[in-house]
């Protein structure tokens, strides 16, 4: 677009925009901006809610590894699962039981493993490898299932791999 000489000389001499009368150019309209509507609250205090759990499991875990037995603190918290999860079995299908029941042992061992780990040792070092299943699962599942383990894949193993290197 051609600006009239003074414009471009002392911009201020006309103001603070460019003349645009008689150039035969319409003046860009703004674009008017779309009210979006408000974010819903229960998912994001859902969300917060879920960190706020997780990340307490551990120091709690610790307290409770010192007031009562581990093996208390494992029954109690499989007891609190059975439940929670119990309004869900009947709808379970029956060719996951198998599967299911698998899982549960292995993470039943995991809990057993973790809450006898809370008598003695940080609670933050028992996260700290608690949150080394990330890392796992994608290493054991390229290991034995020969699954793919690339960073597009799996990466987290890659961030992980980053950080142990950077921090030597």
């Amino acid at each position: 677009m051609l600006l009239p000489a003074a414009y471009l000389l002392a911009p201020g001499l006309l103001g603070s925009k460019p003349p645009l009368r008689g150039l035969g150019v319409a003046p860009a309209k703004a674009p008017t901006p779309t009210p979006t509507p408000a974010a819903p609250l229960l998912p994001r205090v859902l969300l917060l809610g879920a960190a706020v759990g997780y990340g307490s499991n551990f120091p709690v875990g610790r307290l409770i590894n010192e007031v009562a037995p581990a093996s208390a603190t494992t029954s109690g918290r499989f007891l609190l699962a059975a439940l929670v999860l119990s309004p869900f079995l009947p709808k379970l299908d029956k060719s996951l039981v198998r599967a299911a029941l698998i899982s549960g042992l292995a993470d039943s061992v995991g809990y057993c493993a973790q809450s006898i780990a809370l008598v003695d040792t940080p609670a933050a070092k028992v996260a700290f490898l608690g949150a080394l299943t990330v890392v796992w699962v994608p290493a054991l599942g390229a290991l034995f299932d020969g699954r793919d383990l690339r960073p597009r894949s799996a990466p987290q193993v890659a961030y992980y791999v980053r950080l142990r290197h950077t921090n030597r």
